[in-house]
């Protein structure tokens, strides 16, 4: 080995060499974080070397502890980061200092907390806690590193959530910690934090979050001041609404009761007594709110085009017939009066009525109310059911038989009407055949109370449903979250998606999708032209506004841009798919396409106004109708903006809340979201004479009368999928997408059912389980 000191003079100059010769280096030598650069100690000689400072490869004292008193004679060997690969002896005498890498780490760390530079001292604990754990004082540097860095973010910066997490990590650490040279700890520092955390919740009326909060932090940190404060300010809150509650049930007011106990367990759930009289209330008057886009302005269960009327239409009324969901041909349906069998040939129809309440339905009625659907006089006659039946007898008091003059793929769905055709006539207010009537209508609220005349209910049903309107979904999902409503009846599927990960709400697919379609209005001339109506189509981006825009960038299943009025089917195999032609190809977004269809509309208007010698129909900006519906408005508007980029101009009109058509007809274009559930009586719903969306086009009209003749499911199948190809290439609709729909529920409510057509389908069944404050 080599004796240091006769080369130390040169060692010296090479280090000035490389200050002075080299600035460059040094430059970015100082610019590198002291952590970011290789590991080295650093000897400071003493004055007889000139006060010489060498930075060394990391010296292997035993332990990484500088010796206190080693002799003076002894030797320390050393080796120059400057010379890699030599080793130098120096005596202990002529060395002034030794600082270790790790030290010196520490003390920059130190100093930046001093200047109040958190986060830059927060990478150099971070260095030492990963690479030299075991330093001197590490533990407690950190420590009122985190404390003083807690105080920072809560005092100066104002962000108490951030110091309540970094004072968790200091007491995580050490439970004892107390800031040098003061009263300060680190459980009375958090107290205060969370304290200010809680109250900020509370006066943003967020008593979820102070409830969570409030529990997580009793349950971790017990006997903590601000937990024991806020918790008996809640828990006193709580007990006047218990209170309250307790005198509504006593003087009968059941409602009154219910809402209070809402409010005592949305205010602190563990309250004295609460549990238990929020089970006795919930028992003695179950009550459901859900949660919807829009209230119904008039209630029918069949309704093609207005969700909120199909709704609350199962609320009010019950049909002869209704559709229960999807089955291997065509719906699926049972009715509520009895059973109903078709025989082998398909030629005969027995119904055969229950004999079950105080007032059953009889053959009678049943058998009138057939023969009056078949009578051309009868203000609801059916002219495809007239055309089909033969006769029907009564066989017994509880047993119907109908004869066909036919056979018929599925003569169940030509009978989705109200038994007693008064019933839809009734005030909502007054008993109808359905299990509720409506005891109260605001302009945000609609409540529903149950029948006492309705035969088929259950003791465990609710007492009462609440409807409550949300302009925005988030908002909905939110309260939902909270407790505040039960049910949100519609969810977006992105929306859907982000809620499956919630443990405290169920989410379920309806079991059919909806359609959702632009109809044109015949009667203006351009909408009217069907150039001009492909043109519309042509300038549409109808995928990438489902993909981006309705859904958010996902891929989800069963959502689909369509070519024709009818469902596509949720899966490759779907049987509801039937009325669908898959070879049929949606048009593609071609905006020069686009542009020039319009041109030639206008050509062709101006021809057949010149032979009319009329004068040639000028091209206005269209009128596009749609609900009064968060999503459907912003789709609207970009569909309006895609059209204006072909040059076609387009005005909203938002129709009144609960409407879907525009009596009026001062509009181009409607939109419409379809419940298409059977296309093979839907087709006529929506393109017969008194159809949603009628038209004199003759080939329709032969294709729906086919239809009415069709003895088999093959036969129907192709007349549909010919409907479909005539609706394409005519353009009587145009078709955006299909989307399935969802809705969600609290984990309390019990027997919704699984893949229901409609909300309240199995509403007889629910049950209700008490509320505890922590759906």
């Amino acid at each position: 080995m080599m004796n240091l000191m006769p080369h130390l003079r040169f060692a010296a100059a090479i280090l000035v060499g490389l200050v002075t010769g080299l600035a460059w280096s040094g430059a970015a030598l100082a610019q590198r974080p002291l952590y970011d650069r290789e590991p080295f100690d650093r000897i400071t000689l003493n004055e007889a070397n000139e006060n010489a400072v060498l930075e060394v490869v990391p010296i292997q004292f035993p332990g990484r502890r500088v010796p206190e008193a080693p002799r003076g004679s002894d030797k320390l060997r050393v080796e120059l980061l400057t010379e890699p690969g030599s080793q130098y002896d120096i005596a202990w005498r002529d060395v002034a200092k030794v600082e270790l890498f790790e030290n010196m780490l520490l003390e920059q760390a130190e100093r930046l907390v001093g200047e109040k530079k958190f986060d830059e001292a927060y990478d150099y604990y971070a260095a030492l806690r990963t690479k030299f754990p075991q330093t001197d004082r590490l533990a407690d540097s950190l420590q009122n590193f985190l404390f003083l860095n807690a105080g920072d973010y809560f005092a100066r910066q104002k962000r108490a959530p951030e110091a309540l997490a970094i004072l968790e990590e200091l007491h995580r650490q050490n439970r004892a910690y107390k800031f040098p040279n003061s009263n300060q700890t680190a459980v009375s520092a958090l107290s205060v934090v969370a304290e200010s955390i809680i109250s900020g919740y509370l006066q943003q009326e967020n008593l979820a979050a102070a409830q969570q909060l409030l529990s997580r932090l009793g349950k971790e940190y017990p006997g903590l001041p601000a937990v024991e404060k806020l918790s008996g300010q809640l828990a006193a809150k709580a007990a006047v609404k218990r209170d309250e509650a307790r005198g509504h049930r006593d003087a009968g007011r059941l409602r009154e009761a219910h809402l209070a106990v809402r409010e005592m367990l949305e205010i602190w759930p563990s309250v004295e007594g609460g549990p238990e009289l929020a089970n006795e209330i919930e028992r003695l008057y179950p009550l459901v709110v859900v949660g919807v886009s829009q209230l119904s302005q008039y209630h029918a269960p069949g309704e093609l085009d207005n969700w909120a009327a199909r709704r609350t239409g199962r609320l009010r009324h019950r049909l002869l017939m209704e559709i229960a969901g999807p089955g291997p041909e065509g719906g699926e349906y049972r009715s509520p009066v009895g059973t109903v069998a078709q025989s082998e040939d398909r030629r005969r129809l027995t119904m055969q009525l229950l004999q079950s309440g105080s007032d059953p339905v009889t053959g009678y009625e049943v058998a009138r109310r057939l023969l009056e659907l078949a009578s051309p006089g009868d203000p609801d006659y059916h002219p495809a059911w007239a055309s089909l039946v033969e006769s029907v007898r009564v066989r017994d008091v509880f047993g119907v038989e109908t004869a066909l003059r036919r056979p018929h793929v599925l003569p169940e769905s030509l009978l989705q009407v109200p038994l007693d055709p008064a019933d839809f006539q009734r005030p909502e207010t007054e008993p109808s055949s359905g299990p509720y009537v409506v005891q109260e209508r605001t302009e945000e609220l609609l409540r529903f109370i149950r029948n006492r005349d309705y035969s088929l209910g259950t003791t465990h049903q609710p007492a009462e449903i609440s409807e409550q309107t949300f302009a925005d979904p988030k908002l909905a999902i939110e309260a939902l979250r909270r407790g505040e409503i039960d049910i949100i009846d519609r969810l977006l599927p992105v929306d859907a998606l982000a809620l499956r990960g919630d443990q405290r709400v169920r989410v379920e697919q309806y079991a059919l999708p909806s359609v959702h379609v632009l109809i044109p209005n015949f009667k203006r001339p351009y909408t009217g032209n069907v150039t001009f109506r492909r043109a519309l189509v042509y300038g549409l981006r109808r995928e990438s506004t489902l993909k981006d825009f309705v859904l958010g960038g996902q891929d989800i299943a069963g959502c689909r841009v369509l070519s024709g009025p009818f469902p596509a089917g949720v899966s490759p195999d779907d049987p509801l798919a039937y009325a669908y032609d898959a070879t049929i190809e949606p048009r593609k977004y071609n905006p020069r396409l686009a542009a020039t269809l319009a041109r030639l509309a206008q050509f062709e208007l101006n021809e057949i106004a010149k032979k009319r010698q009329e004068p040639p129909p000028e091209l206005q900006p269209l009128v596009l109708a749609h609900p009064a519906d968060f999503l459907i408005r912003a789709v609207c508007q970009v569909l309006a903006d895609q059209l204006a980029a072909v040059g076609i101009k387009c005005t909203l009109k938002q129709l009144p809340p609960g409407q879907t058509r525009d009596s009026s007809g001062e509009y181009d274009l409607l939109y419409a979201e379809l419940a298409v559930w059977e296309p093979l009586t839907d087709a006529h719903r929506l393109f017969a004479d008194d159809g949603l969306a009628p038209t004199d086009n003759a080939y329709i009209a032969l294709a729906l009368r086919r239809m009415d003749s069709a003895t088999n499911w093959r036969d129907a199948g192709q007349l549909l999928h010919e409907l479909h190809f005539i609706a394409h290439n005519e353009v009587v609709m145009i078709p955006l997408w299909q989307l399935v729909d969802h809705y969600a529920y609290q984990t309390r409510l019990r027997a919704l059912g699984t893949a229901n057509v409609s909300l309240y389908q199995d509403v007889e069944q629910w049950q209700v389980a008490p509320r505890t404050g922590q759906e």
